[in-house]
């Protein structure tokens, strides 16, 4: 599998009835880097991404602000550009080797060894699982760094992405630059006067003869004219016209003339792209030049400048021309082609007629796309499987494109049948037909490739009290333990492992502190935390860990102090259709079980060492295989545990731990056996109240599939926002931070955790909007306590709500997200903006508060 960074997920807070639109990190203004020297910026993060490089998908960023650090060893170079979630750089020499000033270093491979340096760039949401490149070093030190760099990602031979870092740097440094097959600008033959025009403007001239144009000229301007794309490929709509220019193979388009340009997107090699199709007419064969006078990007890459003239031939170098230019945005002239003059042709006889048959025009091309998933690879990625073959109008000389917006190469053939590879993610993916010089786009679709889920009964796979998992004795202050996951997981033959669902506890703290937990393989460990706690004390929460193929997991202590940890396995997901990975059905959370009002048949506190059943209610689906519920334990007479298991089992497992009068929740997934009873026991020796919320459940049968994520930090009001008072609530529009179609969104991941409350009291993450105060509870804390807890939490219209339910106290409130849930294809786009654009109002009223103004995130 590949870990996405939903970089989009990291927020600052808004005041209630505002929101901030969603822009990627903003670097500074790019500076023309063209392959010359430069030095006047002592501190400097500049690289131009080629057209199909996965990393910077086309963009040139450039930031003068960046954060490097230097080893002390001079070993390792690490820099830091734009933000949390945006561009990383790792240089390193080879293991056991200091960077030296004057040195070349090729052959580098993402990871450093003895024979090889390491190289990585990676941000905004994507990284590579295998980088290759090369660097120079021209300055190092302690406090300084002058370097320049180019990667590939996957491949050798793939898209480069070349830059530079200056850092301190009193050296000029030469700009590395990409390779271009663009020959200096000659303006079109013929041309007349210049158009400089504010605006936007796209114009031809069609030559007698021309099928696209039909010797017809066009002129639009204004916003009839918009031009989309990146530095890699552009396209121009106006009217029922469309122009497409594309730069060769891995290349970006830099002002230059194109000559030898063949039909996009079917150029290969170093032949430019150019197509020019509409009024329902389109060539099998386009041949043309263009030369572009003013291209830019933002720092997102998308296409932002577009200054270009163009002429293209339909199926033969000599058939009449189509002539014309287009200005988007652009702020210098453009010499405007015209067409060549024609010879007076010779007369010749006229023949005479024979009659012919009059053809039957083809029938309408429409494209029609069906996806589905296939089998997982040992890499992770599953096999996507695309059929066109319901289109209908086509022939057999009809060629299929498939494409997906992750800027991957489209996949062409005559054939209407393709696959490909995909890691976790949703994806948009188009068929364009092209048949007889017709060409029809098929309605994208989302897809989401997700990874289903395996229940077990519960397995301890770490306990440092005893040495079981290999690590024995208290884990020392800052910390780690590892865990080999067993083999019957890591080759179920259900699919490749993505991740795992492990219930950990902490016990015997000498101090306060947290335990992170992450995947061995990763380039960057998570800032986030999984499980807090205070000196003396004893307490579990359920971790969802993504695994890298042949990954170990980590639990990492930050802590001043000792601590004894246990882990026990409750679950695991795999990638592909596996007719048995579970799918997620999201519910509205409901209580099936408390003992303090009988609900679930178990009336009355239950005594130490008790164990109660619950019979599942019919809301949970028939074939279900394992339920996520919320346990709470509730006032309990002395400190212990809770343990959840499927009835006819005994495991040596817990899942909540407890002290004397607290009361303690934690997320719990556990397998459903055929007689669809769950066994809750009190390992305590005093008597305690138990309360199961029903969140969801997982089957073969349910659609929505798990798209595991990078831990990364959603929001921490300690740093933006302050408190949360009383009975208010925070929306967060999760479709559109995540990009996925709200009708495909279900649920999501989380860690909660509650900090300085200043009055008992409880949260609950359930779907926007919030119309009564919510019934059931995610978290409960107490005044002062710090507290976290695994929430899987239901989304029905792509916003999720995060309430304090003190009727009297604030709280401050930090999320961590770890992955969504999602169906796996629909034709609905994702939101363009935030849906969650303003307050929510005085909903409800409460005895002791009202339901108060939600505040808003608002997305960097």
């Amino acid at each position: 599998m590949r870990l996405r960074v939903f970089g989009a997920l990291t927020l600052s807070i808004a005041v209630a009835g505002t929101i901030a639109p969603l822009t990627s990190a903003q670097a500074t203004t790019a500076t023309a880097h063209d392959g010359s020297t430069v030095g006047t910026a002592a501190t400097e993060f500049y690289f131009a991404s080629g057209a199909g490089d996965y990393i910077g998908a086309g963009a040139t960023v450039d930031y003068t602000n960046p954060t490097v650090s230097v080893s002390a060893d001079l070993s390792t170079v690490t820099v830091s550009a734009g933000g949390a979630g945006a561009w990383t750089l790792t240089l390193a020499a080879p293991t056991g080797q200091a960077l030296t000033a004057g040195t070349t270093y090729t052959g580098a491979l993402r990871f450093a060894s003895a024979s090889a340096p390491g190289i990585s760039v990676y941000g905004d949401g994507r990284g590579c699982n295998n980088d290759y490149g090369s660097f120079t070093v021209t300055e190092i030190s302690a406090t300084s760094v002058n370097a320049t760099f180019s990667q590939t990602c996957e491949s050798t031979t793939a898209a480069p992405l070349v830059g530079f870092i200056r850092y301190n740097a009193t050296l000029p440094t030469t700009v590395p630059t990409l390779a271009s097959t663009a020959q200096p600008i000659t303006d079109p033959a013929n041309s007349g006067s210049t158009a400089a025009s504010a605006g936007n403007e796209f114009s031809f001239l069609s030559a007698s003869g021309d099928y696209i144009g039909g010797g017809s000229p066009a002129d639009y301007t204004g916003s009839s004219v918009t031009a989309t794309g990146d530095l890699g490929k552009v396209t121009v709509s106006a009217g029922p016209w469309t122009l497409n220019l594309a730069a060769p193979s891995a290349e970006q388009l830099v002002p230059g003339t194109y000559v030898g340009a063949t039909r996009y997107p079917f150029n290969t090699g170093s032949a430019p792209g150019i197509t020019v199709s509409g009024n329902s007419r389109g060539c099998n064969n386009d041949y043309g030049t263009f030369t572009i006078y003013q291209i830019a990007s933002d720092s997102t890459g998308a296409l932002t400048q577009l200054n270009a003239t163009f002429s293209q031939t339909c199926e033969s170098t000599t058939a009449p021309a189509l002539v014309g230019f287009i200005r988007y945005n652009a702020t210098t002239a453009t010499p405007i082609p015209t067409l060549p003059p024609t010879a007076t042709p010779t007369p010749t006889p006229t023949p005479t007629p024979t009659p012919t048959a009059t053809a039957t025009p083809p029938a309408p091309l429409n494209a029609v796309l069906t996806v589905s998933t296939g089998v997982s690879e040992s890499n992770g990625e599953t096999v996507v499987a695309l059929n066109a073959s319901g289109s209908t109008g086509t022939d057999s000389l009809a060629t299929y494109s498939f494409s997906f917006d992750d800027g991957t190469a489209a996949t062409l053939s005559q054939n209407p049948v393709a696959s490909v590879l995909k890691y976790e993610g949703t994806y948009e993916v188009t068929v364009t037909i092209t048949d007889g010089g017709r060409t029809s786009i098929s309605s994208p679709l989302w897809l989401t490739v997700g990874d289903g889920y395996h229940a077990v009964t519960p397995q301890r796979l770490l306990d440092t009290r005893n040495g079981t998992g290999g690590t024995k004795g208290p884990v020392a202050k800052n910390g780690k333990a590892t865990i080999t996951l067993p083999t019957s997981i890591t080759n179920s033959g259900h699919g490749s492992l993505s991740a795992v669902v492990i219930n950990l506890t902490v016990t015997s703290p000498t101090a306060v502190g947290l335990v992170t937990a992450y995947s061995t393989g990763l380039s960057q460990n998570p800032t986030t935390s999984n499980l807090n706690y205070s000196k003396g004390e004893t307490i579990a929460n359920l971790v969802t860990v993504p695994v890298l193929p042949g990954g170990k997991v980590v639990l990492s202590v930050s802590s001043g102090g000792t601590e004894q940890l246990i882990a026990d396995l409750e679950g695991y997901y795999t990638a592909g259709n596996d007719p048995t990975n579970a799918g997620y059905g999201s519910v509205t959370p409901t209580r099936i079980l408390d003992t303090r009002h009988d609900t679930g048949g178990a009336g009355g506190r239950v005594a130490g060492g008790k164990t109660i059943k619950l019979k599942l209610p019919s809301s949970v689906p028939t074939g279900t295989t394992a339920i996520a519920i919320n346990v709470t334990a509730v006032a309990p007479s002395s400190s212990g545990f809770v343990s959840v298991f499927p009835d006819g089992t005994t495991p040596n497992t817990s899942n909540l731990n407890f002290p004397p009068n607290a009361n303690v929740p934690n997320l719990v997934i556990v397998s459903v056996p055929a007689d669809r009873t769950i066994d809750f026991k009190n390992g305590g020796s005093g008597a305690v109240d138990i309360l199961a919320d029903f969140d969801g459940y997982f089957s073969p049968s349910a659609t929505s599939k798990f798209v595991p994520s990078f831990p990364v930090r959603m929001f921490d009001t300690r740093k933006e926002g302050g408190a949360l008072p009383a009975y208010n609530y925070e929306v967060f529009p999760m479709s559109y931070a995540l990009q996925v179609p709200t009708s495909a969104l279900t649920a999501a991941l989380y860690n909660v955790t509650v900090t300085a409350p200043t009055a008992s009291g409880y949260v609950s993450v359930v779907p926007d909007p919030i119309n009564a105060v919510p019934s059931v509870s995610n978290l409960n804390f107490s005044k002062g306590e710090t507290i976290a807890n695994a929430v899987l939490a239901p989304i029905s219209n792509g916003d999720q709500d995060f309430f304090n339910g003190s009727p009297s106290g604030s709280i401050q409130l930090i999320s961590d997200f770890f992955g969504y849930f999602a169906k796996p294809q629909t034709t609905m786009a994702p939101p363009s903006s935030p849906s969650a654009v303003s307050a929510k109002g005085n909903a409800v009223q409460e005895p002791a508060a009202s339901l108060s103004s939600a505040r808003v995130f608002a997305l960097r």
